[in-house]
């Protein structure tokens, strides 16, 4: 049977996150609250006029706002780091490029049930060497995790000459392949709709 607060009326629904000892609506903890009216017959019943009957989140609760916005600032983080790398990837558009050689291609256990693309490579620019192991620019294939890593090793063993695309002002920033990952990039969409809309249920739902 669906309990009814004495204080405000309100009444508890299925959706409610506070706990079942306290009401959704102004707060109060139903057991202190009738002790009290038991112990002063002459207590009135408080009507929470100045209070909306509205549900009451969890996540704004003060023992889950803490949670929420630890989430918040988390994944703000991540966002603005992903961000970067969708403009990296833009730019290495247009970056030079030179002949370098695979020293290491291989593949180890990645997320998502798939394989992760291990790899490394040598180049040369004005007489100087550099080693990088970036395969593109991406989301959630940075350094070459992808579904498709299986096929991107066969495509650079170890020993072969392949086109190496570097930041002409830092010639150590380099890729494989100077194009982003249109498909992780779609999942790193479709996370970001996710997590706005689990953080905004908890915050009005």
């Amino acid at each position: 049977m669906p309990t009814t607060c004495p204080k405000c009326d309100y009444t508890r629904q299925k959706s409610d996150y506070a706990p079942d000892y306290e009401c959704p609506a102004c707060g109060i903890v139903y057991r202190k609250y009738l002790n009290k009216l038991a112990n002063d017959p002459f207590a009135s019943k408080e009507k929470a006029i100045d209070r909306p009957k509205v549900l009451v989140s969890a996540a704004w609760k003060p023992e889950t706002r803490r949670g929420t916005l630890i989430f918040m600032l988390l994944f703000t983080l991540i966002t603005l780091f992903y961000i970067r790398e969708i403009v990296s990837g833009l730019n290495a558009k247009d970056w030079p490029k030179t002949t370098g050689v695979i020293t290491s291609s291989y593949l180890s256990s990645g997320g998502r049930g798939g394989d992760r693309l291990n790899i490394s490579y040598d180049y040369a620019i004005t007489a100087k060497h550099y080693q990088n192991d970036r395969f593109n620019f991406g989301l959630l294939s940075l350094n070459g995790h992808s579904s498709s890593a299986q096929h991107a090793a066969d495509r650079h063993p170890i020993g072969k000459r392949m086109a190496v695309y570097y930041q002409e002002s830092d010639p150590a920033n380099s890729v494989l392949e100077n194009k982003l990952d249109l498909n992780d990039n779609l999942l790193f969409v479709l996370g970001l709709l996710s997590a706005v809309g689990i953080t905004a249920y908890f915050r009005f739902f």
